[in-house]
C-alpha cells in the first residue's frame, strides 16, 4: 500500500507505476510523490506546480506549468516562454528535458490564453528512455530522446486551426451574461473565452511500439483512434463506435487497449490488440513528419476475416 506523507496530501491528479509495481510517481494536489518499493522517496523542490508526471525508465518526469510560479525558489520576472515545460530527475536535481519557448511561440492564435492552450499536453513513456508529447489543442506530436533532442515531429496543420474571432466574442458575451446572473463581480477579473476543442485526450504506446491516439473527433463527428507508425512513416485512423462525448484517457495491457471516460459515468471500453491489428484502418491525409509532408501510401492494412 501507498501512503504518502502529509506534506505529499492532496486529490490524486495523476499517477505512473511501473510493470513490475516496484515504482510510482503521483501527483496529489499541488504535490509530486515517488515512491521506490512502496518505500516514498524525497523528491527536490519543484519551482512550479506539477501537471502530471511519468516514469522515464526507472526515474520521474514531470510536467509543469509555466504560468503559475510555486515557489520563491522560481525566478521572477520571468516570462513563461522561458520556463520548463518538461522536467525530469537526475540524481538530486531536476533537469529540463522541454523548456516551454517552442510550445507557447507556437500556439494557434495570439495572447496568454492561446498559449495557455499551447501548453496543455498528454506525456506518455516510448521505448527506452524516449518519451511522447502530443498537444491537446493542436494536432503535433513529438518523440524526445531522454537527453530532449526531438528525434520525430508529425503534425496536421489543418487540424490545429483555432476558433474564430466571433465564436470567442459571442463566447465572451455569453459568459460575461450568466456570471453576471449568479452575481459574480467581474471587476477585476480577465475573462476569457475558448472555442477551440481537444483535438487529441489520449496518447500511449502500444505493444506493437506503435503510438495509439484518441480524437474525441476524428472528422466526421465520430471519436476514432489513431496510430503513427515511426518505422513505416504511417498515420492511420480508425473511426469507433463510440457513443460517448468528453474526455478520454488510454491505458494499455498485455492483451487490451482500454479506454476510460470523464467523468466516469460511462464504460471503460477494452479492445483487444489482435482486434485492433485487424481492423481497417485508413491513411489519414495531410500530415507531415519533420516538417516535409508524408507521402500518400496505397497499400491498406489487411482486412480482418468476416
Amino acid at each position: 500500500m501507498l501512503a504518502p506523507t502529509g506534506v505529499g496530501s492532496g486529490k490524486l491528479r495523476a499517477a505512473a507505476v511501473t510493470s513490475e509495481g516496484r515504482r510510482a510517481v503521483l501527483v496529489l494536489g499541488a504535490n509530486l510523490v515517488f515512491f521506490r518499493r512502496h518505500q516514498e522517496v524525497p523528491l527536490p523542490t519543484l519551482p512550479w506546480p506539477p501537471t502530471t508526471a511519468g516514469l522515464l525508465g526507472n526515474h520521474p518526469f514531470v510536467v509543469v506549468d509555466p504560468f503559475r510560479r510555486f515557489t520563491s525558489s522560481a525566478p521572477t520576472g520571468e516570462r513563461p516562454s522561458k520556463r520548463p515545460r518538461i522536467l525530469r530527475l537526475s540524481g538530486r536535481r531536476w533537469v529540463t528535458l522541454l523548456d516551454a519557448g517552442e510550445d507557447l511561440a507556437s500556439g494557434a492564435g495570439d495572447g496568454e490564453m492561446a498559449q495557455r492552450l499551447a501548453s496543455h499536453v498528454i506525456v506518455a513513456p516510448g521505448s527506452g528512455s524516449q518519451i511522447w508529447i502530443a498537444d491537446q489543442y493542436r494536432y503535433r506530436l513529438r518523440r524526445l530522446s531522454d537527453t530532449g533532442k526531438i528525434l520525430e515531429l508529425v503534425e496536421i496543420p489543418e487540424a490545429s486551426e483555432a476558433g474564430t474571432v466571433g465564436e470567442a466574442s459571442e463566447a465572451m458575451g455569453a459568459l460575461r451574461d450568466e456570471l453576471e446572473k449568479q452575481g459574480v463581480a467581474l471587476e477585476g477579473i480577465t475573462v476569457h473565452a475558448v472555442t477551440q476543442s481537444p483535438k487529441l485526450t489520449g496518447a500511449l504506446e502500444g505493444p506493437d511500439g506503435r503510438l495509439y491516439l484518441f480524437l474525441p473527433n476524428g472528422g466526421d463527428g465520430r471519436p476514432a483512434l489513431d496510430r503513427w507508425d515511426s518505422t513505416l512513416g504511417r498515420l492511420e485512423r480508425l473511426p469507433l463506435a463510440l457513443d460517448y462525448e468528453g474526455i478520454v484517457s488510454m491505458a494499455a495491457t498485455a492483451d487490451q487497449l482500454v479506454l476510460a471516460g470523464f467523468p466516469a459515468s460511462q464504460g471503460p471500453w477494452a479492445i483487444s490488440w489482435d482486434r485492433l491489428a485487424g481492423a481497417a484502418w485508413t491513411v489519414v491525409d495531410g500530415a507531415y513528419l519533420n516538417g516535409a509532408p508524408l507521402s500518400p501510401v496505397t497499400d491498406g492494412p489487411p482486412q480482418p476475416e468476416p
